[in-house]
């Protein structure tokens, strides 16, 4: 990195501390007033309930993956003075509490087909639920969770998981909703080719260019693997450059850097992928269910039906590596990579093989220095 870079990285870092608890005051006030609302509909007031209880614990966990120890707050800050005096707590205490949260949550949110599409949903909950035991090596109560989400398929297509037509589908179990030139998404800029939105989309277009796969990624699919074809997109530009580029959340035209393209955060295909994890203790286990849970996956990936009998790997290859492969193959750019090399334990090994040398401490970001100094919390080890 150049000293150029460094100050957009701080930016990114103090976002992510300050959206992330932006949201979670916003989750508290719903909490902590929601019991003094008169409804005429109990049940609104379990799902608004449920609602905020999975989006606060979705932004904890998220936060304690990035930053190990943070500040915990369950109910409504009302004064400034009150927000001085929460200091970093133990990321095993915040886990606890978003554990807690999401099985309260679904016990309290409806099933997919009672609400609008968007909204957090019981099984939403269950499935993030279920990453958080994996993240806990909790292996038992993660399967046992992730068993329980019902409702959802793989669809047949890969490609139609991710079309600007096909949002909310039968795959989708929570997806981020945008709305073009209104409160749209910069993410399919990002995966856009620097300079090349032009030529892609038409004038007007932006491209930022700064989400793109590895050498690594592309090679790291089987002759035959549909996810290739149709999770990428290669084109020539009038320079002579030969490019390719993520397909997943640029089905439309980003426009002032900003598109109408929806952003899925949880699927199925995670949740079989999660549960053959779970089933096979991150591969120690041979296990013929957690096998026939990836095949699953991998027939899709092949062009193949599902429930076809014949297996698309073979028992002996189910372990850490293949498991790890087949979540990168999968959901290449959705998000779970990072948080999946943490988990396996993986994460320094695997940033080497791409010229990144880190340490443990480097697994986690830095605590924003303006949090720092105006809450006079601790920094994390190593900066």
């Amino acid at each position: 990195a150049t000293l150029a870079n460094w100050p957009m990285k701080i930016v990114f870092v103090d976002i992510a501390w300050g959206t992330g608890y932006r949201t979670i005051q916003l989750a508290n006030i719903v909490v902590s007033r929601i019991e003094g609302v008169n409804f005429t509909n109990q049940s609104l007031k379990e799902q608004y309930l449920g609602e905020a209880l999975f989006m606060r614990a979705l932004v904890y966990f998220d936060l304690v993956q990035v930053f190990g120890d943070v500040p915990l707050s369950v109910r409504e800050i009302t004064s400034p003075a009150e927000a001085y005096t929460y200091t970093r707590q133990n990321a095993a205490t915040i886990m606890a509490q978003v554990k807690a949260d999401l099985q309260e949550a679904a016990s309290l949110l409806p099933d997919k087909g009672d609400i609008v599409a968007g909204r957090a949903t019981r099984a939403a909950a269950l499935t993030l639920l279920g990453k958080v035991h994996l993240a806990l090596d909790e292996f038992t109560e993660a399967e046992q969770v992730l068993g329980q989400v019902s409702g959802y398929s793989l669809l047949p297509d890969y490609g139609a998981v991710f079309s600007a037509d096909n949002e909310n589908n039968e795959e989708s179990i929570f997806e981020l909703q945008y709305i073009d030139n209104l409160d749209g998404s910069n993410f399919s800029a990002e995966l856009t080719p620097y300079a090349k939105a032009g030529e892609i989309f038409g004038a007007g277009s932006d491209g930022g260019g700064t989400v793109l796969p590895t050498e690594a990624l592309l090679n790291s699919y089987e002759e035959g693997d549909e996810r290739r074809a149709k999770g990428y997109r290669t084109m020539t530009f009038n320079d002579g450059q030969t490019l390719t580029w993520i397909a997943k959340s640029t089905n439309l035209p980003p426009i002032n850097f900003v598109s109408g393209d929806n952003f899925i955060v949880l699927r199925y295909a995670d949740v079989l992928l999660m549960r053959a994890e779970a089933l096979s203790q991150r591969g120690t286990v041979n296990n013929a269910q957690a096998l026939e849970l990836v095949n699953q996956v991998r027939r899709r990936a092949f062009g193949l039906d599902i429930n076809t009998p014949a297996p698309a790997a073979d028992l002996d290859q189910l372990n850490n590596e293949a498991l790890l492969v087949e979540r990168q193959r999968e959901l290449a750019i959705e998000g779970h990579r990072w948080f999946d090399l943490l988990r396996f334990d993986a994460a320094v090994e695997v940033m080497a093989t791409q010229g990144y040398t880190l340490n443990q401490n480097k697994l986690l970001f830095p605590i924003p220095e303006s949090q720092i100094n105006i809450y006079n919390l601790q920094p994390n080890p190593g900066y």
